[in-house]
């Protein structure tokens, strides 16, 4: 099968896809080409004087219409005196019986008044009258019916009021009145038709007192001496109303008699002979039989064919080599050998899907990017056009399908549940279609396929987010929303952080900017899927750059499950480390970028990491540095502390109690004194206790409360003499009214701790 792998370009931007049919012979690509040509070549070599009724059988989609415009065509490319008298006959234009009929003629008449040749502007002139002649006759026909009807409910609702509301006296009076109404109502409008129709009576009849059967006798005569024939091409029938349909052939069938005339039809077999159907009198086949003389089953495509089309136009879309790389294809070869393939049985099928996919891959492009994994996209569409209901199901499931479903870690009737969800989404496919929807949410949501028997329980996994996989929950939004949200990051976001990796003064300048647009937190999250892609060469640079990134972001976390920015900063390094092999480098490349980086927090934080893990001896595979760096790593991590302690960067990071705590471990002396020294000033001691504040969380029901304290044993660990501070805070109150709400959060959460600190019996746990 065909791998997408063509080198061909295409513009960019979508276009839509018409459905319509092919117009000639050269764009024929379902090889019906020669089937075409020989038809019209039959069609020219009939020399009988009868007329003939040819039909070509075939599906909605199947391609008629395209097979009728290369007869067309194949008529054209003839010389002029061979070629036949073309006319395109569309009954569905028409509405009414009688309309039908009436049209008939009519465009007959205007093609052969339109030729040079004066024999069949005489013919074309007969078939105007005889289409008049017959307009009139159904035109009275319905008129008289029309009028009859309006008379029978006027007189009845006259009738009515005058035996039941009136007097009998008066009731000779009202009748007149009556009817004196009916004549004003339908008297001057009739008249008036009544004049004209009379006018366009004569006008046909001028001349000959020729009844419909000696009107009909003269043209045969004139159309048995024309030396061309004429070809009514009659398409789309299938799209008729029952009623029309049994118009139509009840037009061909009265006039199969007129010589000259080829009626070349085409519709869907079954659905012309269930309308032709007359209950109790005949078959609609049989009478179908009494009227088409030769009839043909539209070639037949290989499915391989119609796959072939949908292929080529795939190319036109992804076959540029930058995006044909994205295209993953093992699973796309899973993807349409199993799922999606057998939905695509006609060009129809083909023209409507690539219309939509052509579009919804043009919403889905940000900054020269695509911002959508296309193996997942061209899935979700075929489920959208061909099981819609399917397709619903999945966007009410995302917290399922993007999850890893039926872990370990499921209760038995946590998978019970979703098992049954699973099963609910497979139950909405269309008939027949059950194996075939499985397959594509085997490829779309592998993690949802241990559902319906499998012993495979896959995990959703980082590069699932770096792939634009649908089953991530940050990428299963757009597919179904169809655009990307502004304050999200494209792909080329992150492509642009890994190729400027090596770089450290432009990948800061472009994390920077994202920080002051205060996007930073959810660029770090999202960024940490793509930490394995940096090349060796740059892990310099880049881990620089990552570890300054620990002054810009906070180490709170949203919720009881949610890690925060920080932390997120921590695995890129510690799995960008670990998953890359660096060898005996390892050690100097991290060693010197946690000494050289111009960063305050998360240098030290990492180094007391590895000296708390060496101190301990835990976690031996997760070390970085050796035993033997252990005094080493103590030693720069307060040579780092020193450089930076008289600093504004120092004194207001948010990560300023931990950096004291760390400095506290390794220089217990040292910290003291300079927090003692920094807080005898009262801005410096509320900035202190700010920054002191804890964050927790307690859930009730459905809601998550956010709560704020200041613990004791942090304070303690702090300040020497806790009970001034109480002393000093209480005094200083009375500045701060009109203070920011963290600053004023203090002063009520410096009373808990000092009712904790006064009364620890109170303290629960």
């Amino acid at each position: 099968m065909n791998k997408l792998d063509t080198n061909e370009t295409n513009e960019e931007g979508h276009a839509f896809s018409a459905d319509r049919p092919i117009l000639l012979l050269d764009e024929d690509k379902l090889n019906r080409k020669k089937f075409s040509q020989e038809l019209a070549t039959s069609i020219c070599k009939w020399n009988e004087k009868d007329s003939l009724v040819l039909a070509v059988y075939g599906d909605w989609g199947e391609g008629k219409s395209s097979v009728k415009n290369m007869v067309k065509d194949t008529f054209s490319k003839l010389n002029k005196a061979s070629s036949p008298i073309s006319l395109e006959f569309n009954p569905w234009q028409w509405s009414g019986e009688q309309h039908i009929t009436e049209a008939f003629f009519k465009e007959i008449s205007r093609k052969l008044g339109s030729s040079g040749d004066q024999k069949q502007k005489e013919i074309a002139k007969k078939f105007e009258d005889y289409a008049e002649y017959l307009d009139i006759s159904n035109e009275i026909v319905e008129k008289i019916r029309s009028i009859a009807e309006k008379v029978l409910i006027l007189v009845s609702g006259g009738s009515v009021v005058i035996s039941t509301m009136v007097p009998p006296n008066v009731k000779n009076w009202l009748l007149g009145i009556t009817l004196l109404c009916l004549v004003l109502s339908f008297g001057l409008k009739e008249f008036l038709w009544f004049i004209k129709i009379i006018g366009r009576f004569f006008r046909v009849s001028s001349g000959t007192d020729k009844n419909l059967d000696e009107r009909k006798s003269e043209l045969i005569e004139l159309l048995s001496k024309m030396e061309k024939t004429l070809v009514v091409f009659l398409d789309d029938i299938d799209r008729l109303s029952r009623v029309e349909i049994k118009s139509l052939f009840r037009v061909v069938k009265a006039n199969a008699d007129f010589p000259n005339i080829v009626y070349l039809t085409f519709f869907q077999r079954d659905i012309v002979e269930n309308s032709l159907n007359e209950e109790g009198v005949y078959k609609g086949q049989d009478y179908l039989k009494k009227i088409v003389q030769v009839g043909f089953d539209l070639p037949k495509v290989p499915v391989t064919d119609i796959h072939k089309v949908l292929f080529e136009e795939l190319d036109k879309l992804l076959g540029k080599a930058e995006l044909n790389e994205k295209l993953e294809k093992g699973r796309w070869r899973e993807l349409f050998n199993e799922g999606i393939g057998d939905y695509f049985r006609n060009l129809r099928d083909v023209k409507r899907f690539i219309s939509t996919f052509s579009f919804h891959l043009g919403l889905l492009r940000k900054n020269s990017s695509y911002e959508v994994n296309f193996v997942d996209l061209i899935g979700l569409e075929v489920l959208r056009q061909f099981e819609p209901l399917v397709y619903q199901k999945i966007f009410f499931e995302k917290k399922l399908l993007t999850s890893s479903s039926g872990s370990s870690n499921s209760t038995k009737s946590q998978k019970q549940e979703e098992e049954r969800l699973i099963s609910s989404i497979l139950e909405s496919s269309s008939e027949g279609a059950i194996e075939r929807v499985k397959a594509i949410i085997k490829v779309l949501f592998p993690n949802a396929q241990w559902a319906w028997g499998s012993n495979y329980y896959a995990q959703v996994h980082p590069e699932d987010f770096v792939n634009h996989r649908v089953n991530h929950e940050d990428n299963f939004n757009k597919y179904f929303s169809l655009f990307l949200p502004e304050e999200d990051f494209s792909q080329s976001d992150f492509e642009y952080a890994v190729s400027i990796s090596g770089d450290e003064e432009k990948l800061t300048s472009f994390l920077m900017n994202i920080y002051e647009q205060k996007r930073l937190p959810l660029f770090v999250k999202k960024f940490e899927a793509y930490k394995q892609v940096i090349n060796k060469e740059n892990a310099k640079p880049f881990i620089k750059t990552m570890l300054k990134l620990g002054d810009l972001l906070s180490d709170e976390h949203e919720g009881f499950f949610n890690i925060s920015p920080i932390t997120n900063v921590r695995r890129i390094i510690h799995w960008y480390f670990k998953k890359q092999d660096f060898g005996e480098e390892k050690k100097s490349i991290y060693k010197s970028a946690l000494e050289e980086a111009d960063a305050v927090y998360l240098p030290i934080d990492l180094l007391w990491d590895e000296y708390k893990r060496r101190s301990e001896e835990k976690y031996p595979d997760s070390y970085v540095l050796t035993k033997e760096d252990k005094e080493a790593v103590k030693e720069i991590m307060i040579k780092r502390i020193n450089e930076f302690k008289n600093s504004d960067r120092f004194k207001k990071s948010v990560h300023l109690p931990k950096i004291l705590f760390i400095w506290k471990q390794l220089a217990p002396d040292q910290a003291m004194e300079w927090i003692d020294h920094y807080i005898k000033d009262d801005i410096n001691l509320i900035s202190f206790l700010v920054l002191l504040e804890s964050k927790g969380f307690t859930s009730s029901g459905y809601e998550t409360t956010t709560n704020y304290r200041i613990p004791l044993d942090w304070l303690k660990n702090f300040v020497t003499d806790v009970e001034s501070i109480f002393k000093r805070v209480k005094k200083l109150k009375p500045q701060f009214q009109d203070a920011d709400e963290r600053i004023k959060r203090v002063f009520s959460n410096i009373d808990v701790t000092e009712d904790e600190y006064l009364h620890p019996e109170n303290t629960k746990g």
